[in-house]
């Protein structure tokens, strides 16, 4: 159950030591770190389960975005941009993930975790791997939850501005200030008298 979970590291690491139990491993490797590529197979199949719920008319529904389907079953979007990927995200496509799925949140959360920082550099952290319709949405409503980062938005207390002197305060007749502006030539002698 995924909502057990509250950070990535933690679920990724549960699932390789569970694949390598039912791949025939004896229990004895849960109790060692998991490897690189069961890491890899963690994330695999966790993306595998999110991309269930597109169902089959995951072609239909996206077809703005160019989906195709890779040889591991993985759905990938960004085909017909695939040249402006590669200038700006150095990268071919993106890996499709649902919004609604607790798997997505999780991972969009544990990217804002790691620094607090904003909406657009989360979704661009995020946008780095994976494509998430609605992106923005989730993250703002992750950050709005994030407690760090309500105590970094609060306003601190402001400056209190003193009373006001009282000649400050009651007008001054006219003419008691005034000033002039001279202009022209003036001519200064150099030799004293």
């Amino acid at each position: 159950d995924i909502t057990k979970f509250n950070t990535m590291g933690k679920l990724w690491g549960v699932t390789a030591r569970v694949i390598n139990i039912l791949k025939g491993k004896s229990f004895k490797y849960s109790l060692t770190e998991p490897t690189v590529e069961n890491l890899n197979s963690a994330e695999k199949f966790w993306i595998n389960l999110v991309q269930k719920e597109l169902g089959n008319y995951w072609k239909l529904r996206y077809k703005r975005l160019g989906p195709t389907c890779d040889t591991e079953g993985i759905i990938h979007v960004g085909d017909r941009l695939s040249y402006w990927l590669k200038d700006n995200w150095n990268q071919t496509k993106f890996i499709l993930l649902t919004p609604s799925h607790p798997f997505t949140k999780l991972y969009i959360q544990s990217i804002h975790c790691k620094d607090h920082a904003g909406i657009e550099t989360t979704l661009a952290k995020l946008q780095s791997r994976f494509w998430v319709p609605r992106a923005r949405k989730i993250i703002r409503m992750i950050k709005s939850k994030c407690i760090k980062c309500r105590k970094l938005a609060k306003k601190c207390e402001g400056q209190v501005m003193g009373p006001l002197p009282d000649g400050r305060l009651k007008p001054s007749p006219p003419f008691f200030r005034t000033s002039l502006d001279l202009f022209g030539p003036f001519f200064v002698k150099d030799t004293v008298k």
